[in-house]
This record gives structure tokens, C-alpha cells and sequence, in this order.
């Protein structure tokens, strides 16, 4: 059940890859900074266990996201790729490695507890996976489908003819970049309640 889980804990992660890789063809290796940012937030606001901590995991990691997208705005491929790579660097020594954050034994994290539903056992919490995995899934397709996905589309296969046909492309950037990284801070909330703990060594960037 841990494995299962754990499966699809990383599953959801690699959603926020292919709304930002797959469909409008954006490199982010600084993924792993909004699973740790999600993780951090789930342990921290509404006790641990609460849908106000999921919400946080997402949010908290949707600034960061931004920031981490303004290299997007005119670097591509290996050059970006180096770039994001450089921030989730900076991120570790920062964010992950300050005491103040993390602490020196990890942050603790609960499972879901909404509404008279307890997802502390193993078996519930994997159901629990199953059901955050599925619908960003049907969102993620949805958002494919959609007018945005067009766009998306458009501007992985030529960002110049996009921005001559009237296309924003630099909004278009910013807003997959925050909608991959809430995905990502989501994911790292269902990571914590994988251990019932989050540190610093769970997010290194060379995982």
C-alpha cells in the first residue's frame, strides 16, 4: 500500500511535467522545490491533517513558480534548463537547509482529516492518492482540451509565429509555470503523509 501510494504521490509530481513539458514544451528542473515548499505548508497550516494544509501545499508554491519562470521569458532548452536547475540549487541552501524551516529532525505532516473522513490508515490514504492523482489528472486533460491548451500547443511549436499572431506568450508562460508548481506543492502534501515527516534530504535537487 506504502508502494502504491508512494506511486502515485510521484505520479501527480510528473503531472506538473507534462503540463509544463509536454504541452507547452517549457523545461523546469526545479521541480522538486514545490514538492518540498508542499510538504513544508501541509505540516505547518491547519494541524498537519487539514484541506487548508493541501490548499497551502499548492499556493505557497505558486510565487516561487513565477520567479522561476521569468528566465522562461527569454531562455529555452539547455539554457533554461541550466538556469532552473541553478535556482533549485540556491533553493536547497536557502529554503531546505535553514533550520528555521525545516528544523534539524524534519517537519511533521498528518494525513487528511476533512469533514468526519480519516485518511490515516494506509489503505485510506492510498485511496486518497488515488483520488488527488485522478482529478488533477481530468484537470490537466481538461486544460489540454481547452482554449489554453491550444495555446499552450502554439507556443510549444513556434513562440515567434504565437507572439506575430497577437498571442501573449509571456502570460502564457507565467501562468503554466504557477499552475505546474501548484501541482508540484500539492504532490509534495501527499508526500509527507507518506512518513508522517518531511526534511531536508527528501528534496534534493539531484533526486
Amino acid at each position: 500500500l506504502l508502494d502504491l501510494s508512494r506511486a502515485l504521490v510521484y505520479s501527480t509530481l510528473l503531472l506538473s511535467l507534462v503540463l509544463l513539458t509536454g504541452y507547452s514544451g517549457q523545461i523546469s528542473l526545479a521541480q522538486y522545490v514545490f514538492f518540498g515548499l508542499g510538504a513544508f505548508a501541509m505540516g505547518k497550516v491547519g494541524g498537519g491533517d487539514s484541506i487548508i494544509g493541501m490548499g497551502a501545499a499548492a499556493a505557497i508554491a505558486v510565487p516561487l513558480g513565477v520567479v522561476i519562470a521569468l528566465p522562461a521569458l527569454r531562455l529555452q532548452g539547455l539554457y533554461l534548463a541550466l538556469v532552473t536547475f541553478a535556482l533549485a540549487q540556491v533553493s536547497r541552501d536557502v529554503i531546505f537547509q535553514d533550520t528555521r524551516i525545516y528544523g534539524t529532525g524534519g517537519v511533521t505532516v498528518g494525513r487528511l482529516n476533512v469533514a468526519g473522513l480519516d485518511f490515516s490508515s494506509d489503505k485510506a490514504f492510498a485511496a486518497l492518492c488515488a483520488i488527488v492523482f485522478s482529478l488533477v489528472a481530468i484537470g490537466v486533460l481538461a486544460l489540454r482540451r481547452g482554449p489554453f491548451g491550444r495555446r499552450l500547443a502554439a507556443m510549444r511549436d513556434s513562440q515567434a509565429a504565437c507572439a506575430t499572431l497577437g498571442l501573449d506568450v509571456r502570460r502564457t508562460k507565467l501562468t503554466v509555470f504557477a499552475l505546474s508548481s501548484a501541482i508540484a506543492g500539492l504532490a509534495g502534501a501527499l508526500h509527507g503523509g507518506l512518513g508522517f515527516t518531511a526534511g531536508q534530504l527528501d528534496f534534493e535537487p539531484l533526486y
